[in-house]
């Protein structure tokens, strides 16, 4: 009778043996037991293991050679920069003070043009009103009907139309003079609204023109404040390292705290 052979449950059937491991610890490193040998991988890229020196020199060395114009003389162009915002500041101002009043101006014809507007239209139509009444009145008056030897000069008619148009001549002649000065009104007022126009467009251009300039200073503080920062830096590396002269730097370390 033949034996049948059971089939291990590791891998030794594929040929090959789990190590044994004596222990395994939180963060799932097993530690092989006596007798298993690994070396163990050395990592030559090591982030923490940096030379500071090294790096300083190097940030340093970048820095100088940027060839970086001097703190003073990028001053000088934050000055030149605060001086042409000034200046345009002013003109700024001054194209706003001569919009404004081309604004008034063009209100006063705007006024002034409403005024004869609206006085023409209701003097027309009451003139228009009276004319129709008149014509009403007049065709209700009965012609003479009678021969005189002397004939009368005027009818009733004609005395009514006579008194009529006496009557309201100055209203006619009131609405003439508005209709006579209306169209100059108008084209006075147009005029205003052009000007203003070509005023606002300054005024635009203008603070567009400033946006430039106070971007101007943005950047050139930004520069100067980049070099002095750079200067700055330079200064930090020389005195960063003095920190770590001498036998008691420890010592010294300590007393401020642990801060450099």
């Amino acid at each position: 009778m033949k034996t049948l052979t059971r089939t291990p449950k590791d891998d030794t059937r594929n040929g090959w043996t789990r190590p044994s491991y004596d222990r395994q610890d939180i963060f799932g490193t097993r530690t092989p037991t006596t007798g298993i040998s690994k070396r163990r991988r050395v990592d030559s890229a090591d982030p923490m293991a940096f030379d500071v020196k090294e790096r300083l020199d190097a940030a340093s060395d970048f820095i100088s050679d940027l060839k970086l114009p001097p703190v003073t003389a990028l001053q000088k162009e934050v000055n030149d920069r605060l001086k042409e915002r000034s200046e345009h500041n002013k003109v700024v101002e001054n194209k706003k003070e001569e919009l404004e009043k081309r604004q008034n101006e063009r209100a006063s014809r705007a006024k002034e043009h409403g005024i004869i507007d609206t006085e023409l239209t209701k003097l027309g139509a009451d003139i228009a009103a009276d004319e129709k009444a008149a014509s009403e009145e007049l065709a209700e008056i009965t012609p003479p009907t009678k021969t005189f030897n002397f004939p009368m000069p005027n009818t009733l008619q004609d005395v009514y139309r006579e008194r009529f148009e006496a009557n309201i001549k100055p209203q006619r002649q009131r609405h003439g003079q508005l209709g006579t000065r209306k169209p100059k009104a108008s084209e006075l007022l147009q005029s205003a609204e052009q000007v203003c126009t070509t005023r606002e467009e300054e005024v635009e251009q203008a603070e567009d023109e400033m946006r430039v300039i106070e971007e101007g200073v943005k950047k050139a503080y930004m520069r100067k404040e980049f070099v002095a920062m750079k200067e700055r830096h330079l200064e930090d590396h020389r005195a960063f390292l003095l920190r770590f002269e001498g036998d008691d730097w420890e010592n010294k370390f300590n007393k401020r705290g642990g801060k450099m």
